[in-house]
């Protein structure tokens, strides 16, 4: 991957840290919104930079990154168009946004959605798809050409699209994660017990392996049939500055909210400009323009650095 290299929504690290290790290279700047995260993506040493900012509000300059990646993450955000603004604002000419998306798939092929379908139960299954969307903060992907759509305006080519997860994988994805047969969402305890006794667990745990492979076989044909969950995309930059050369490692962190250059003090940035002072904590920076407006930011950071690190990855 051409550096600089953004990751944004670095997670807990393990993801990331396996693409890394596998190319020799690390990420420039891994960033998330949460402090609790990249403590926890720290023990993997797989960025050089660690920094807490927004989506919407990247604290680099313009035309100075290589690649953007980002896993999981685009459906969370409030809106996709600003975001790949300042995503193509902070790439160079030639740069790379590399992510995933999730469509309605992720929604209406869950094990739930198709059982109650089936029995004609429709409106019950809108109000949990609803309830659900609004719980993990889904803004799901309508349109499968939503970005083939914003190729010319946004000055980006599609260099890779993938459909991947079909509607069957999905239905048996949500189900084993459901019953705690994978690792996500844990199961209720008294499931848990049920599945024990009858040794449902040890069974379908031993046939996984020909489980996934029936799935890798079956994903290509129905993803190609319009039912998938996800969206992988590789968009590269056609407008832009070409990349200046020099030491890509000293890109300069700007004020999230006027892109001006930041003054490094000893334990904080500062924008002159705005008169905002942007706070270094456990070595981490906190680039977020509306930080004062987060009630018991302080208290969490407190309570998060006395925690222990925890696996955040599902």
């Amino acid at each position: 991957m051409q550096e600089p290299i953004l990751e944004i929504g670095v997670g807990d690290g393990y993801f990331s840290s396996l693409l890394f290790e596998a190319k020799h290279q690390k990420v420039t700047f891994g960033a998330d919104l949460m402090y609790g995260v990249l403590k926890s993506a720290r023990r993997y040493r797989h960025c050089n930079n660690y920094i807490i900012m927004d989506a919407l509000e990247i604290p680099l300059p313009d035309n100075s990154l290589g690649t953007v990646i980002m896993n999981n993450l685009m459906h969370h955000l409030p809106n996709r168009m600003l975001a790949l603004e300042e995503i193509m604002r902070v790439l160079r000419k030639g740069g790379r946004l590399i992510f995933t998306d999730n469509t309605m798939g992720w929604g209406i092929y869950t094990w739930e959605q198709i059982f109650l379908r089936k029995f004609k139960w429709n409106t019950l299954a809108d109000r949990i798809l609803k309830f659900k969307l609004k719980l993990f903060a889904q803004n799901l992907l309508v349109d499968e050409h939503f970005y083939d759509n914003k190729t010319k305006d946004m000055k980006f080519i599609i260099t890779k699209k993938l459909n991947f997860t079909s509607k069957t994988t999905m239905y048996l994805s949500s189900l084993f994660e459901f019953l705690n047969l994978k690792q996500g969402q844990p199961t209720r305890p008294e499931m848990q017990k049920w599945l024990d006794i009858f040794g449902c667990k040890n069974m379908i745990q031993s046939c996984m392996t020909d489980i996934i492979e029936y799935c890798h076989r079956i994903d290509r044909n129905q993803c190609r049939e319009g039912e998938f969950a996800f969206q992988f995309l590789e968009i590269e930059k056609t407008g832009g500055c070409e990349a200046t050369g020099g030491d890509f490692a000293s890109v300069p962190f700007v004020c999230p909210h006027c892109k001006g250059v930041l003054n490094k003090n000893d334990s904080s940035f500062s924008c002159n400009r705005c008169e905002v002072t942007y706070p270094v904590f456990d070595g981490i920076p906190i680039f977020l323009s509306y930080q004062n407006k987060l009630d018991g930011l302080s208290s969490y950071l407190r309570k998060k650095k006395e925690d222990s690190v925890k696996n955040y990855m599902t």
